[in-house]
């Protein structure tokens, strides 16, 4: 009648995928009970046992020695720090059902003074020595950074039992260490000085509690850094890019080659990359498409892939054993779900076993054509390994033919399986027994022949998409880079991590994937060839580190009053992400938010359609309540639906949305002040950009006609004036319209090649340097202007959602300067192509209400959409 099957302990009860099973039988009324235990090497290991962050050791913050009790004056001073520490906690986190209440005082600048003020009145009075007040203050807040903050800060994302008592304990001991050493603070006034320090890190405390209370998850809980900074501590890029460095635990590199890539240009790219690889070459993806989801059908680009890039370059690889002795080690690491959903098997199979698979194709005249050109490449490839004098003489010695079967192929990795013997009650609070299995490994890159010592060999390239006509169609807009140099080796690393956390041992790693050292040092700008600064974060899947979260919400904490944040996506679905960005907008922050109508959404099952409306509501309502407030310190928030009609084939349907976009909301022209001169040269560009990416989506149709698909997850946030100095350079636009150009001629000319009968050898030389042009303009502009053209720009695969902030595998890029400029066209045209919502009904029209039941649920599985 019953069956129930559990695990008990993570990774099994007595490990090895191990579950106790109950079963309840009717006839004869009986209760059984017996030990599952799976006969798989890999049950048991795929996912890590610790669910949490380790925290330190919690003590009491109190003062050591007794004190008199505090003046009146001191007093006073405290509870007006808390005040004003409240203040603060509303202009980073606005978003809770109890805004309305929240005072916040005349403006965000003055309350960051009286909160800074008050704490040096506060320590002046204790210590007797009004003077001295500041010095202690500022030695108390640098402490609050080092030690409570940023440490928690850097766990975005991650499960915390307990509060922060254990990192405010190791901030009050070195305060004290210092306060007896080093402050000169009279004897009989450090107990008072101490309990004024305690007092304060008590409400610090009282902070964090309330916004646990808040989320209800501690994954969700950003202190403010405004509790530990002044504004003048974070007003310059270079002091924003030292603390994102710092809670992120890695630096900012220079000098790398960033080329951005447009949707059409994404598979193209990653077929020249196989190609390309002498060494190894590793695509870590979440799909890679066998058939369609409605029809069906065989994938026109996975089967390309297959036919035309992966078998050619393996057939290549073993002609040139001969002379180099060496074959490259090509990977995989895709995702089980879309692995068997849309039978990425009927690809994989074949390059894991391309000598000796056999081709079956579902019947059809295409697929029979397409099995036929397999069988091709696959006879190219024994002809060629059975006249590889080398290969044979080595096989001969090293195993024969089971030598050759373990050296010519892809090896396939299917990362996070399905085993049910990992559960965990931090998934979806409130759903105890939620397995692992809802997790997914949602990084997207393609990285080959890079080494720590060789950075600028080989590549990287980040897409948003998968591998599949899905996403390579003329109705899919999304972007990608592909980049070279220190700020792409980060991806071997977390290669290497995501493999041990899957289950493989250390040693068991490929030795092209090892760390090389001595490592080349990430470069500090000095001497550059490139122009392209960038930071690489990753989130780990599952319960690990989650560096891309982190310094998400560090650029949105630090956004100060004058800033523009543009952020569209797909997936907007995230409250948290949301509050963050409300409360930027009442900082006096200029913030944009753009979600995909229901017809542009590639989401479309109705608890994710139910939670974004939900969140563009609230947005909405905020907006409304808190308007006079926003305008009066010069904020702006505006929630815009994207409503395109016009696919990347139709250039002037396209043209018609942007010019009818621009006339609907032209305050847009405000925001990215382009002038008439510079939205011709760009225009022109994007015309030929668009052409030339024709011929990439040959392969690639729709299976139901439909609108543009939204999926871009790029972010701007520009510091103060930051745009407007941008578009005041002179040039820019032309220089960016030639590498615009240069790299989409480049793709069109590889996607010809690709459809040779033979592909030829594509060696790592033969993609020009597109950044050459802007490392040459960048060099000519003066120290100032290179200042003022301060913000940044992220691209990656992580969404507006909570999975992404603490479930899924993520990857971004952070770039900051002048690379950011291709991103900055492409937002403009996103914004011009919106619908900007100002009421209820508008946004009932694009996304319509759904049932109340249907929001419920969204609601209660809201960590896990």
């Amino acid at each position: 009648m019953i069956t129930f099957q559990t695990a008990i302990r993570r990774g099994g009860i007595v490990g090895h995928g191990s579950m106790v099973r109950l079963d309840w039988l009717t006839r004869p009324n009986r209760l059984m009970a017996g030990l599952y235990m799976p006969f798989d090497r890999w049950a048991g290991r795929t996912r890590v046992r610790d669910t949490d962050a380790d925290l330190p050791a919690a003590e009491r913050v109190a003062p050591t020695t007794a004190a008199r009790p505090l003046s009146r004056a001191v007093e006073s001073a405290l509870v007006r720090v808390g005040y004003a520490a409240s203040q603060i906690l509303a202009y980073t986190n606005l978003f809770a059902d109890d805004t309305a209440i929240v005072r916040y005082g005349r403006n965000y600048s003055l309350g960051l003074q009286s909160y800074r003020e008050e704490l040096a009145t506060a320590f002046g009075a204790a210590a007797g020595d009004t003077a001295a007040g500041e010095t202690i203050a500022a030695r108390a807040r640098a402490g609050l950074l080092d030690d409570v903050i940023l440490p928690y800060d850097s766990l975005f994302g991650q499960a915390k039992d307990g509060g922060i008592r254990g990192f405010t304990s190791v901030a009050h001991a070195h305060f004290l260490r210092w306060l007896r050493d080093s402050s000169r603070v009279a004897a009989e006034s450090q107990s008072v000085v101490e309990t004024v320090h305690a007092r304060w890190l008590n409400l610090v405390e009282a902070l964090q509690g309330n916004l646990r209370s808040q989320w209800h998850d501690s994954r969700l809980v950003w202190l403010p850094v405004q509790l530990a900074l002044t504004e003048d501590q974070y007003d310059e890029q270079s002091e924003v890019d030292r603390l994102v460095e710092r809670v992120v635990g890695r630096r900012f590199a220079d000098d790398n080659e960033l080329t951005y890539l447009r949707s059409s240009e994404l598979p193209i790219e990653i077929a020249r990359s196989i190609l390309a690889a002498r060494d190894y070459h590793v695509l870590w993806t979440h799909d890679i498409t066998g058939r369609r989801d409605v029809t069906n059908t065989v994938d026109d680009v996975g089967y390309t892939m297959v036919a035309d890039a992966y078998l050619p370059a393996l057939t290549q690889a073993v002609a040139r054993y001969d002379s180099v002795g060496r074959l490259p080690v090509y990977m995989i690491m895709l995702d089980e779900f879309y692995y068997e959903q849309r039978d990425g098997r009927l690809w994989m199979d074949i390059l894991e076993r391309p000598l000796t698979a056999p081709i079956n194709l579902p019947r059809g005249r295409r697929n029979a054509e397409r099995a036929a050109h397999l069988r091709e490449r696959q006879e190219e490839l024994r002809w060629a390994v059975a006249h590889s004098n080398r290969l044979q003489q080595d096989a001969a010695v090293l195993g024969g033919d089971a030598w050759l079967r373990r050296v010519v192929k892809v090896n396939v990795n299917i990362v996070l399986p399905s085993d049910f013997s990992f559960r965990s009650s931090r998934i979806n609070p409130g759903l105890p027994f939620m397995p692992d299995n809802v997790q997914r490994e949602h990084r997207k890159v393609a990285f080959y022949d890079l080494t720590e010592r060789e950075p600028y060999r080989g590549g990287l390239i980040l897409t948003g998409v998968g591998i599949g006509e899905h996403y390579a169609s003329n109705t899919w807009e999304d972007r990608g880079y592909l980049m070279r140099g220190p700020a792409a080796i980060e991806v071997r690393a977390a290669a290497r991590r995501a493999l041990v956390r899957n289950g493989v041992r250390p040693y068991q790693i490929p030795a092209p994937l090892r760390e090389v050292l001595p490592a080349v040092p990430a470069t500090d700008g000095a001497d550059a060839k490139f122009v392209g600064r960038a930071l690489q974060l990753h989130n780990e899947a599952g319960f690990g580190a989650k560096a891309s979260s982190v310094a998400r919400a560090m650029l949105y904490n630090l956004a100060p009053p004058g800033s523009i944040i543009i952020v569209p996506d797909p997936l907007w679905v995230s409250d948290v992400w949301a509050s963050m960005l409300a409360a930027a907008a009442a900082r006096g922050c200029r913030v944009f938010v753009i979600s995909p109508s229901l017809e542009n959404g590639p989401n479309p099952q109705a608890v994710v359609a139910a939670m974004q409306r939900d969140v563009m509501s609230r947005l909405l309502e905020i907006r409304q309540r808190l308007g006079p407030h926003i305008r009066a310190v010069g904020g702006e928030l505006r929630v815009g639906l994207y409503t395109a009609r016009a696919d990347v084939t139709d250039i002037e349907g396209r043209r018609r949305e942007i010019t009818e976009g621009l006339r609907r909301s032209p305050w847009i022209r405000g925001v990215i002040p382009f002038d008439s001169t510079t939205l011709a040269v760009l225009n022109v560009a994007t015309v030929t950009t668009e052409a030339n990416g024709k011929g990439s989506m040959e392969l690639a149709r729709d299976e139901l006609p439909r609108a543009p698909q939204l999926h871009q997850k790029t972010q701007l946030v520009a510091r103060p004036g930051a745009v407007a100095a941008l578009a005041r350079q002179p040039g820019w636009d032309v220089v960016l319209a030639h590498t615009m150009e240069e790299q989409s001629r480049q793709s069109a000319s590889l996607a010809d090649r690709l459809r040779e009968p033979a592909p030829t050898p594509i060696v790592d030389g033969a993609v020009s340097d597109t950044d050459a042009p802007l490392a040459s303009y960048e060099r000519q502009l003066s120290p100032a202007d290179r200042k003022a053209v301060s913000f940044y720009f992220s691209l990656g695969t992580q969404n507006q959602d909570p999975r992404g902030i603490m479930q899924d595998g993520e990857l971004s890029l952070l770039v900051s300067g002048l690379h950011a400029a291709v991103g900055l066209v492409d937002l403009y045209y996103i914004m011009a192509r919106s619908t900007w919502v100002e009421t209820q009904s508008q946004l009932d029209r694009l996304l319509p209400p759904t049932k109340k039941n249907t929001l419920r649920l969204a609601r209660m599985i809201r960590w896990i959409l």
